[in-house]
């Protein structure tokens, strides 16, 4: 026999679905919504954190390189240090300023040092001691021997002025008169 179903059966058949939709739609809202909004909160931070690694690999693989050339940073730290001592050591830089006469001919016939000035750099102060050279020498041995007292000689020093007087006897020699400024960082401890 064929069965009809009346509308009461009908109107269970529509109620159970709308509660098997009414179910499905609350467990979405409740429990898998909120899955998934976590989920994309976790892949945007795992994402996040993935981009922070290669950031910090690219740096800690440039600090390695650094750290290679460690050495090659303390030897100019050193040639600094050596620039710019604690205190003035003059008695050190008249010994190169002799030693850049000999090597280069020249022959000092006198030195004078003035009073030391400067100017406060935070926990320092950069000091400068005015010096002038008096030398008799060849046009070469004069060029030879500023170029050393420039840039060969260990100290900071800044040559301010050169003053070159041809001597009376016909000769090749000149007397030679060179200002100049000798730099050393005094610090306060």
């Amino acid at each position: 026999m064929p069965t009809t179903t009346g509308p009461r059966e009908r109107l269970w058949v529509l109620g159970g679905a709308l509660v098997a939709a009414a179910l499905l739609a609350l467990g979405w809202l409740l429990f898998i919504g909120p899955q998934r909004a976590e989920t994309d909160e976790v892949r945007a931070a795992a994402t996040a954190a993935g981009d922070r690694a290669d950031v910090l690999q690219r740096r800690l693989n440039q600090l390695r390189t650094q750290n290679a050339e460690l050495p090659a940073y303390r030897t100019r730290l050193a040639g600094a240090r050596a620039a710019l001592p604690a205190t003035p050591a003059m008695s050190q830089f008249l010994r190169h300023v002799e030693a850049a006469a000999d090597a280069t001919g020249m022959s000092v016939g006198g030195v004078t040092v003035g009073t030391a000035t400067g100017a406060a750099a935070g926990d320092a102060q950069a000091m400068s001691v005015p010096v002038v050279v008096n030398a008799t020498g060849t046009a070469a041995a004069q060029v030879r021997f500023l170029d050393r007292l420039q840039n060969e000689q260990p100290r900071a020093v800044l040559i301010t002025s050169v003053n070159v007087v041809p001597k009376d006897d016909e000769s090749d020699r000149a007397d030679l008169s060179v200002s100049l400024q000798v730099f050393h960082v005094a610090t306060s401890n």
